[in-house]
């Protein structure tokens, strides 16, 4: 590429306002197993009586996992960096909610099995099942704050897994409904707006809010609810973990049959129930039709999908919305602000994207450095002219939803493609994050593609102003290399806070060299800090120790700055933690950590 720099927005390009609908379908015959067997002409989609045209046909196995997840092993750390780069075919989207309040409520009860035993086997093993490609997110009803949002990072899952005494411990046991409805609601329209070809909700709960109710809101609201799930096409599959449990529920085999999931209670086995579940939603099929005759009236329409063989069951979505017909016309800015407003992240456009808060700024708040990676398609053909627009977008949210800060910038990338170029872009920005756990989504839309790709970092930013000693987030560069990309802008942004170009790449080969930076920061008197930097999980680990003065920083505190090089020559390859540690003379040590892998 030739240059990047920033432009006005251009004219947006229009796309076809066709409506395409897109149905996952569930085929089971004897004993609920998977029919995998079926073919495009086996289906039948009729809209209002009359039959559609499949024009679009896939089948999509995904096979339990069977990984050696141990959650009372100390697990790895988790990924500083975010990715979308997963198929939305051939992974899903999944909410592990755990009613925390129905199961506190039979938690102490008489006779009743060890809930907390069997909570923790029911999620290990989920985590055991799952694919690795799977975005899942484990909510705790009554803690937003000790959930985990979509990921498939495993430390991160294991985190949410452990914080089960957290969940239940503080629960208030009583009226619950309200809560509960209210969050699957919340959940449901997360996962409504995903490009996700499968999505579902796995409740784990020991009863649910009963439709039948006409004493109390609560029938009204338990129903409607179910109808917001079978209108996003979200299937919700219920699940006692408790080993025959006393009483069974007959509101969780509610919840599943009013939304096309399976239900669980009392299972002598709930391990192979989990086991059913994750099978049962990764066998399925993807029809896709356009409506005729099409009507843009912006309401749902009923679908009926029917397979032409006996003695089989079928589930899939039964209606879809149509489009209006004053639908507004796309455009990057449109685009992105859909895209980040989003409960997933949204796979079109391919991107990494890292963040690291590095400085103090104004009315308390901190710089935060964030670097997009895009990995853009190559051109072909003679003609290797490139011209267009990459509008970047940012969002940052509190463990409650709370927009915190936000902005997007139009950057123009033209030039011509190198005969070496990878069709990759770097971009860097910065933003003032307030101190806390946030969920940072970012991504970047291009104009001529007419495709988005966001990716979503949970993020903690640091008081850089405590007294304590603090090691800031872990950047890391290669050495003898300004930028691996192809093109590369916000380099001034970048360079304000950190000496080189971030890499977002955690996987290397044994040629390469890190430049690793990192930030102490503390308010005692000392003037230098300890430093050691080391990489473990081989043989035997390399370390470096350092000596590192300090400067003035803000408000009397003090700062020093950590920088060095490692070589990874004569490291095998596989899976490796780089560790940064500091010490003051007097004082517990501060740390920071990620994973990398050598290949």
């Amino acid at each position: 590429m030739a240059h990047a720099a920033q432009s006005p927005q251009s004219p947006p390009v229009f796309r076809s306002s066709t409506q395409f609908v897109s149905v996952d379908v569930v085929v089971t015959g004897k004993d609920d197993a998977p029919v995998t067997d079926l073919r495009k002409d086996d289906f039948e989609i009729l809209e209002n009586g009359k039959p559609q045209k499949i024009s679009e046909f896939a089948y999509v196995s995904v096979p339990l996992a069977h990984r050696a997840v141990d959650v009372d092993a100390a697990p790895r750390p988790p990924s500083d960096v975010a990715t979308n780069g997963a198929s939305a075919l051939a992974s899903r989207a999944i909410v592990i909610f755990v009613d925390d309040s129905s199961l506190s409520a039979v938690m102490f009860c008489d006779g009743c099995p060890d809930v907390m035993g069997a909570l923790k086997n029911a999620l290990t093993r989920f985590l055991q099942s799952l694919s690795p490609d799977d975005q899942v997110a484990i909510v705790w009803q009554s803690r937003s704050d000790i959930s985990q949002d979509f990921t498939n990072d495993i430390p991160r899952l294991i985190t949410a897994v452990n914080n089960r005494k957290m969940g239940m411990g503080l629960t208030a046991i009583g009226p619950f409904w309200r809560p509960t409805i209210n969050s699957l609601n919340f959940v449901i329209g997360a996962l409504a707006g995903s490009n996700y070809a499968r999505r579902a909700i796995v409740y784990v709960g020991a009863l649910a809010c009963n439709p039948g109710d006409e004493v109390t809101f609560q029938g009204v609201e338990c129903r409607d609810m179910y109808k917001n799930a079978r209108n996003a096409n979200v299937p919700i599959y219920a699940l006692d973990p408790r080993v025959s449990p006393p009483q069974r529920s007959h509101t969780l085999a509610e919840l599943a049959i009013n939304t096309g999931g399976l239900h669980f209670i009392g299972q002598s086995n709930p391990l192979g129930a989990v086991d059913k579940i994750v099978a049962d939603n990764g066998s399925f099929y993807t029809l896709g039709f356009h409506p005729e005759p099409l009507v843009n009236d912006g309401k749902y329409h009923e679908i009926k999908v029917t397979v032409k063989r006996p003695d089989v069951q079928v589930r899939s979505r039964q209606r879809y919305l149509a489009d209006t017909a004053a639908k507004p016309a796309a455009s990057p800015a449109r685009d992105m602000t859909k895209s980040l407003g989003g409960g997933l992240d949204d796979p079109s456009l391919p991107v990494r994207v890292w963040a690291a808060p590095l400085a103090a700024a104004d009315r308390g708040m901190v710089r935060t450095l964030v670097t997009l990676e895009v990995s853009y398609p190559q051109q072909t053909g003679p003609d290797l002219a490139f011209d267009d627009e990459l509008r970047v977008g940012i969002l940052a949210l509190s463990t409650d939803g709370k927009i915190k800060a936000s902005f997007q910038r139009p950057i123009a990338f033209k030039g011509t493609w190198k005969p070496s170029a990878r069709g990759t872009f770097v971009i860097n920005e910065t933003i003032d994050l307030p101190v806390g756990q946030l969920a940072l989504r970012a991504g970047v839309t291009s104009r001529v593609l007419g495709r988005t790709g966001t990716a979503h970092l949970p993020i903690d930013v640091p008081d850089l102003r405590s007294g304590d000693l603090q090691v800031g987030p872990i950047v890391l560069g290669l050495a003898g290399q300004i930028t691996h990309a192809d093109a590369a802008v916000g380099l001034d942004r970048a360079r304000a806070l950190v000496p080189f170009q971030p890499t977002t790449a955690r996987a290397f080969t044994p040629n390469d060299a890190l430049r690793v930076y990192a930030l102490g920061a503390w308010r005692s008197s000392a003037t230098a800090i300890d430093v050691e930097v080391s990489i473990s999980g081989g043989p035997v680990p390399r370390v470096r120790r350092l000596t590192v003065d300090a400067t003035v920083a803000v408000a009397g505190s003090r700062k020093a700055v950590i920088e060095t090089v490692l070589p990874l020559a004569n490291f095998a390859p596989g899976a490796y933690v780089l560790r940064v540690e500091a010490r003051l003379p007097k004082g517990k040590p501060a740390s920071r950590e990620i994973p990398i892998e050598i290949r």
